[in-house]
């Protein structure tokens, strides 16, 4: 099981940094050629909260989820709704920009 562990946390963190990358990416190509994507408050909306969203995959990936109710279950389930509202937030900013 150690080595499981393992690849679900390298696994996790590589996905959280790709998240990141691509949200980075992002908002320095697409958001400048779209109306208010640079200077107003959906573009800034739509990189916070995909970072967010990463940020709570890079959690789920530190913080496992074991069996029985601990700090590290707690920080897993807290992963995973950093990664649900991020991502909800993400896509509503997204909405208003496209």
């Amino acid at each position: 099981p150690a080595a499981a562990k393992m690849l679900y946390r390298v696994g996790f963190a590589s996905a959280a940094m790709l998240l990141a990358a691509v949200v980075q990416m992002h908002s320095e190509l697409a958001l400048p050629q779209l109306p208010g994507g640079q200077n107003g408050d959906d573009g800034e909306s739509f990189t916070f909260y995909g970072f967010i969203a990463a940020l709570g995959v890079g959690l789920q990936g530190v913080a496992l989820l074991e069996p029985d109710l601990s700090l590290q279950t707690l920080a897993h389930l807290g992963g995973a709704l950093a990664f649900f509202y991020g991502a909800w937030c993400h896509m509503g900013a997204a909405q208003k920009l496209y």
